[in-house]
């Protein structure tokens, strides 16, 4: 029997992170980050905005799954204020793009703690990985004193929809995005929250 257990994310294991977070995001990264530092790929971004001290994707805000050392799962969670657009992506990215993130950045619940993303291994789901997530970023936002989770996601993301709505989530807003040939998705993304 596998034990899986949790804890902290640490610099070093920011590369196989991004790489959760990359997957987690589908083709929204690539959409996002694209020739955004020239030379970089989108995994390689993100995995040095996991490895720094601030920022939104920091390893701070990050907890991992681990089968024996190995990383099989990620959450990322943050306070909601947190969630905004920097400076250097609001003066670097193309208008289109930036229109988008902005309607994200934008769509939280006010002083919720945010789930930002949640991620697990192919071969680990359907093992109650997400759930114990879930169940720890809750507890990390009581221990924080928010009285609320909110995130947000596809709206055609019905595994993911299920299984926030088993962990009490509620949907509490639909949002239509601009449709962008870049992104996948066209049923735009849901507001979620629970009430701790």
């Amino acid at each position: 029997m596998t034990i899986i257990t949790y804890q902290p994310a640490q610099p070093d294991q920011s590369e196989v992170i991004a790489g959760y977070i990359i997957m987690a995001g589908g083709e929204f990264f690539d959409f996002l980050l694209a020739n955004f530092v020239p030379g970089l790929t989108p995994k390689q971004i993100v995995a040095e905005q996991v490895a720094a001290e601030a920022g939104e994707f920091s390893y701070r805000y990050i907890e991992v799954a681990l089968d024996g050392g190995q990383v099989v799962g990620i959450v990322n969670s943050y306070p909601a204020q947190e969630l905004k657009l920097s400076p250097e992506m609001a003066a670097s990215l193309p208008r289109d793009r930036l229109e988008i993130l902005r309607e994200f950045m934008t769509t939280c619940v006010e002083d919720s703690w945010y789930l930002s993303i949640l991620a697990v291994a192919p071969n680990y789901r359907q093992q109650g990985i997400g759930g114990q997530f879930i169940d720890l970023v809750k507890q990390k936002a009581k221990n924080q004193g928010f009285s609320s989770l909110s995130l947000t996601t596809w709206a055609d993301n019905r595994q993911a929809i299920r299984l926030y709505q088993q962990h009490e989530f509620q949907i509490i807003q639909h949002r239509q995005i601009a449709l962008h040939p870049l992104l996948p998705d066209h049923g735009g993304f849901l507001l979620l929250e629970c009430r701790l």
